[in-house]
């Protein structure tokens, strides 16, 4: 086996493993996206939501920070 296949063995392997490691970390990404969708979308269904899953009071709204303000 020559120096070059066995350099060009290490790229092939090296692309591949690069290949490997971002499809788990957007596997990763997406399951964790995932389930904080299923935690809102349960909060949400159990009246436990915040701003998104409250209704809000007359002239009462919930700001982004998540602290009442009067509007």
């Amino acid at each position: 086996m020559s120096v070059w296949s066995v350099g060009a063995d290490l790229s092939l392997w090296n692309e591949e493993r690069v290949r490997q490691t971002r499809i788990e970390q957007h596997t990763e990404q997406h399951e964790r996206v995932t389930n904080d969708l299923r935690g809102r979308v349960a909060e949400q269904e159990d009246g436990r939501g915040g701003a998104e899953g409250k209704r809000s009071t007359k002239g009462e709204r919930q700001s982004t920070e998540g602290e009442r303000t009067n509007w």
